[in-house]
């Protein structure tokens, strides 16, 4: 289990620290500019939803995503965070129009675009001014806290190792985070072929796992 962690995190981890560290970036109280957020924000998880081939995984993402930002949205009603929550809405409702105040598209379309957790993460994490650092990493702690806590539920794995994997892991998440600085997020590759393909094939089976 240990040795399919430590892959499964090089393979996956950097596309998440990349776009959870953007997202804190354009959250920035001093290069925040609401008429150039909506092309980037949107792009971003765009660039996200078209690197999660399985559909289930990626539409569990979305999922999570807008509940974090509506949740973190309705404790710190922040401009930011409200800007983004309208984005979210006016996008995925199918009503939105062009210009800079409507938030819509530029030639008036519609179409809809998935909010990602680690984008949802950032974007707050940065709103509040918590450190692009500390927001990538607990992200990333968090992140996989919740795969060894499905493990404990699928598997007969016990507090106790679960909680030794997280300390082992420890490092490979910090890697991530700092190579995360400098790394470009169209440049990252994230090959995980065998779990897309049972990512993929979730939704036909008889009993399903689990549900987001």
């Amino acid at each position: 289990l240990a040795r399919f962690f430590f892959f499964f995190l090089q393979e996956k981890a950097p596309l998440e620290a990349a776009g959870c560290r953007r997202a804190y970036e354009l959250a920035d109280a001093q290069l925040f500019n609401a008429t150039t957020f909506y092309a980037q924000w949107v792009r971003l998880n765009q660039t996200l939803s078209a690197r999660k081939p399985a559909r289930e995984s990626r539409e569990a993402s979305a999922t999570l995503g807008k509940r974090f930002l509506r949740l973190a949205a309705s404790l710190e009603p922040l401009p930011r965070l409200q800007h983004a929550v309208r984005i979210a809405d006016t996008l995925n409702g199918g009503t939105h129009t062009g210009g800079a105040h409507n938030v819509g598209t530029h030639n008036g379309g519609t179409h809809k675009v998935d909010l990602h957790l680690c984008t949802a993460f950032g974007l707050v994490g940065g709103c509040l001014g918590l450190g692009t650092e500390a927001v990538t990493s607990a992200y990333l702690q968090q992140n996989l806290t919740g795969l060894l806590s499905a493990c404990q539920r699928l598997m007969p794995v016990g507090q106790n190792q679960v909680m030794a994997l997280s300390w082992q892991l420890k490092p490979l998440l910090a890697q991530i985070v700092t190579r995360s600085q400098s790394t470009d997020l169209d440049s990252i590759s994230s090959f995980a072929p065998l779990l897309d393909l049972a990512g993929m094939r979730h939704a036909s089976l008889p009993v399903r796992l689990f549900i987001s």
